[in-house]
């Protein structure tokens, strides 16, 4: 089990904050992680480099280490930047509570395609920290985000194959099959039987081989 450590800010006039961090607490525990330790800071508003003051940066590190920590997670959505920067001086695994609810997703998602929708959620959020702000930004703004987003596509499903498929309604418990660990782009009802076009894994792929149209 992970241990992390929890970090909050609580800046002027947040009424919520001890309910943040109690809800970030159970948001942890959700993704199966331990609380070690949990660091505040108040503020009137949080710091645009760092999050925290760069003062409490060192108290998050030796907590940190004395906990023995595999990464520090903070209350609410950090900037690029802000997570970057953290992980250069604190050197462990940065997390903001947007991560922690796509893990959550995650754990609880049933069937490949649900899996990899929450995966290409996770990275769009995490585009912007892997190419830096201002390339994001510019590739948003003009026609450069469609090949970024080509490259998520291609991460996504580099492992898997486009095929279509006939299946005798004969066997049903194929068509179930892979409607639970495929991702389905049509299913059509033919004479023949049904008709699906499909992105699959490759041993999925060869094990319905008879099927291929």
């Amino acid at each position: 089990m992970q241990k992390a450590v929890l970090v909050g800010v609580e800046t002027d006039g947040d009424v919520h904050f001890e309910y943040g961090m109690e809800e970030l607490k159970g948001l942890a525990e959700a993704c199966e992680m331990e609380v070690a330790a949990v660091v505040t800071q108040k503020l009137p508003q949080t710091h645009a480099a760092y999050y925290v003051g760069t003062g409490k940066i060192e108290e998050i590190r030796q907590t940190a280490e004395l906990a023995e920590a595999d990464c520090i997670v903070f209350d609410n959505s950090l900037k690029p930047s802000q997570q970057r920067n953290l992980q250069k001086v604190l050197d462990l695994p940065v997390m903001d509570r947007t991560n922690l609810i796509l893990e959550i997703f995650g754990k609880r998602a049933r069937t490949r395609e649900a899996r990899l929708q929450v995966e290409s959620a996770n990275l769009q959020y995490m585009l912007p920290q892997i190419v830096g702000d201002k390339i994001y930004m510019s590739a948003k703004e003009g026609i450069g985000f469609d090949e970024l987003l080509g490259l998520i596509r291609e991460k996504l499903f580099h492992d898997y194959v486009d095929c279509k498929m006939l299946i005798p309604y004969t066997d049903g418990a194929a068509v179930a099959y892979l409607k639970e660990h495929a991702v389905v782009h049509s299913l059509e009802y033919e004479a023949d039987g049904a008709l699906i076009t499909l992105l699959c894994s490759p041993g999925d792929c060869g094990r319905y081989k008879k099927y291929l149209v």
